[in-house]
């Protein structure tokens, strides 16, 4: 068997199976000599088994090196070193400069100029439909032979250190791929040069494997086949490696770039064909991914309209989904900055039941660098009590770009894998401020109260008994009152009053004014110990800061100085500024502020001035904004409610798969849900299995025991919410659900015990 004809076989090849059968045919499976470690690295695995954490996440990494090496083909041809200053600055100058793409933003494009630019990169899904075959195929750069051991084959020597416009830095990032690469661990790589860059005509290509520690040896080693030191080679105008029609997987000619197998690949949960499920969670992980890609289902046995989908990121697919799957008015875009550092963020709120084909693992907060996720923060960020957005839980994504943050900050925040946060005190900087933008967020306040009373609208009624069984048992009780209220007026959770939520609001694509809602020459007072807000109006749309086309920019600054810590977001011509006094302030001091809102194709730069005087501290009751008020909606007509003052809980009784709807289990009893200014929602479960038990066996009436069921479950949660809102900050944290899970066994049981003794006595 020649070269070129082994070589198309190992990229044929089935299964692990079948390229053992292939080595060992040629005599190279089982000798020990024509295998070189992996980066001429003996102890390799130590920095190969310890990259990404998930196979599809490992997957992106292959994907972005094939994106950085279609940028680095067309510097080449454009006779630029891709290391010197006439090189493109960033991957979006480079998108821009050598694919024409506007601002390097794929939602520019009409969906046939990303369909064409697709044609550049292929990942293509053949064998099982469990554990698969992956393949990416790329028209990049390639490499020549005599080049794979400082390239392909290297480790940590940091190649592409010096290119601004590529997202590999480490040189390791494609080796966390190996691991779920069958149980040997098998790559193919197959590569050569475009002919007008080299010289050489000569195709490379080899096998990557593990080997199992043997002797002194205390970890496994990767190697790849190297015979005489050198990877093998062929000369070829092409090879057979693009995809046919369906299922043809290696059929069309390649002329040069880069092929990588990885076999059976343990890509679990992803069994569905390529275009759907792994499409959506590709999206996710990169969600600006710079340069688009196509995917090929060519495994046999599926039945579909289409086995070939176009990746174009998140961002595309929210663009073109907009209308169907998100709420009126949103995307919106919000900003904060974190020692004086600036990050822009997106913010979308799906209807319901709409989100599952964008977070695809309940991510809530996506960061992201250059176009691809590095890390996410979980969707239960907005169940804190801190956020308040519990109805929304699994309806907000938000998409941070990180990329202007400094080189070392990124450092502090992500691992070099790449796909999982570092944490540490930026990161919860960045959380606290993320908290205060979601919190007082107004589209997102209005959407949770629409959601929250669309739920609860056609229960509460059902409520309303229980609700004045418990107002007669506190005034029966007014020192078990006290301790739950502490001697605020108990209000019935059903007199409620009108809010409003806004129409849809019809924004401008660049401002043409940006006001201070202040008056003139007046001085806002902000309390030493708390940030303090400022409001603006304007026309512009809610996405104008962080679209990809055109965006606006905000700038805040102190004497000239950028302020270090601030929020911002912007809803339907209002915008929102959260501002922490300097770290030095002091009472009495004044300071001047001023911003700026700027954009490419704005008429002008809107300026706004204002003056501050720091005010002795003032002590906020409650720590979790129930004291702040919440502004109202502009449109009367269409009205939402919320409770007034300090209510008793609106309880709603909850069966079969309602259950599941709203975060409970079969075994739970109560499951209590912020409702904002308008107080808690309790939860109760009427399947749970204890409760109907004891109906079945006790000779009290299912009905007495369903109100017994029932009120103890409400003074027990507003029992534990009086303890846990003792600390405002989360350190007391009670999960009142667990706790109420456990009492379900007994509570019942002992009332009915401890009440019939008292009777016989």
């Amino acid at each position: 068997m020649n070269e070129k004809d082994l070589a198309v076989s190992l990229l044929r090849a089935e299964s692990e199976e079948d390229v053992i059968k292939i080595l060992t045919k040629v005599g190279f499976w089982d000798d020990r000599k024509v295998w070189r470690d992996y980066g001429d690295d003996p102890n390799n695995f130590q920095t190969c088994g310890n990259q990404q954490s998930l196979p599809e996440a490992a997957l992106v990494e292959n994907i972005v090196n094939s994106v950085d090496a279609l940028l680095i083909r067309e510097c080449l041809r454009s006779k630029i070193d891709p290391e010197s200053e006439d090189a493109p600055s960033s991957i979006t100058d480079a998108v821009e400069t050598f694919f024409h793409v506007s601002k390097g933003a794929l939602t520019t494009l009409n969906s046939t100029a990303r369909s064409k630019l697709a044609e550049n990169i292929c990942v293509v899904a053949t064998g099982e439909k469990s554990n698969p075959n992956f393949s990416i195929i790329d028209f990049g750069e390639g490499q020549n032979p005599d080049k794979f051991p400082d390239t392909l084959m290297s480790l940590r020597k940091g190649n592409k250190q010096k290119i601004q416009f590529v997202q590999g830095k480490f040189n390791m990032g494609r080796t966390g791929a190996f691991q779920f690469c069958g149980k040997q661990n098998l790559q193919f790589i197959l590569s050569r040069k475009p002919p007008e860059l080299s010289k050489d005509n000569r195709w490379g290509f080899t096998i990557i494997r593990r080997f199992s520690p043997e002797g002194n040896e205390r970890s496994s080693i990767f190697r790849y086949l190297a015979p005489a030191g050198n990877v093998l080679t062929f000369t070829a105008d092409s090879v057979p490696a693009l995809p046919g029609e369906y299922p043809k997987a290696f059929v069309q000619p390649l002329p040069y770039g880069t092929v990588v197998k990885l076999y059976e690949y343990q890509m679990t949960g992803f069994k569905s064909p390529i275009i759907l499920d792994l499409n959506y969670r590709l999206s996710l992980l990169l969600p600006n991914i710079a340069l688009p890609c196509k995917l090929f289902e060519r495994r046999k046995g599926y039945r579909a309209h289409t086995y070939e989908a176009i990746l174009s990121g998140l961002s595309v697919r929210l663009d073109e989904d907009r209308n169907e799957n998100l709420e009126p008015n949103f995307p919106t875009s919000i900003q904060i900055s974190v020692a004086g550092q600036t990050m822009a963020g997106l913010v979308c709120a799906f209807k319901p039941g709409k989100s599952s084909r964008y977070a695809t693992k309940n991510e809530g907060i996506l960061f992201t660098v250059d176009g691809k996720t590095h890390g996410d923060i979980p969707n239960s960020f907005f169940r804190k009590k801190t956020v308040g957005m519990e109805y929304l839980s699994d309806s907000i994504l938000i998409l941070m770009d990180c990329s202007g943050l400094e080189k070392r900050t990124r450092e502090d925040i992500f691992l070099n894998s790449r796909d999982r946060l570092r944490g540490g005190d930026v990161l919860d900087e960045i959380s606290d401020e993320l908290e205060q933008v979601v919190r007082e967020h107004s589209g997102l306040r209005e959407l949770r109260e629409r959601r929250r009373r669309e739920f609860i609208q056609n229960k509460l009624s059902e409520s309303k008994p229980l609700a004045e069984a418990l107002n007669g048992l506190l005034s029966k009780r007014p020192l078990l009152a006290q301790l739950l209220f502490k001697g605020k007026r108990i209000t019935s959770p059903f007199n409620l009053i009108d809010t409003g939520i806004s129409d849809k609001f019809e924004g401008k694509d660049f401002p043409t004014f940006f006001d201070i809602l202040m008056k003139k020459n007046s001085v806002k007072e902000a309390p030493i110990n708390h940030r303090f807000r400022v409001d603006f109006e304007t026309d512009c749309v809610n996405d104008y800061f962080e679209r990809e086309e055109h965006p606006g920019n905000f700038s805040l600054r102190i004497k000239g100085k950028p302020v270090e810590d601030y929020s911002f977001n912007l809803w339907n011509g209002s915008a929102h500024l959260n501002i922490c006094l300097p770290a030095n302030a002091k009472e009495k001091d004044e300071y001047e502020y001023s911003c700026s809102v700027e954009g490419e194709l704005q008429n002008s730069t809107l300026n706004n001035e204002f003056r501050v005087r720091v005010t002795p501290p003032i002590n906020y009751n409650g720590g979790d904004g129930s004291t702040r008020k919440s502004p109202p909606g502009k449109n009367n007509d269409d009205t939402h409610k919320r409770a007034q003052q300090f209510a008793l809980p609106n309880v709603i009784e909850l069966k079969g798969d309602a259950l599941a709807d709203k975060g409970m289990t079969i075994e739970d009893a109560l499951k209590v849900i912020s409702a904002g200014e308008g107080g808690y929602d309790f939860f109760i479960n009427m399947d749970n299995p204890y409760f109907l038990q004891e109906c079945k066996t006790s000779k009290v009436l299912p009905e007495i025991l369903a109100e017994r069921y029932k009120d103890s479950f409400v003074i027990i949660g507003m029992a534990l919410l009086q303890e846990r809102n003792k600390s405002p900050d989360g350190a007391n944290d009670i999960d009142i659900q667990k706790i109420t899970r456990a009492l379900s066994q007994v509570l019942l049981p002992i009332i009915d015990y401890f009440g019939s003794e008292l009777e016989d006595s």
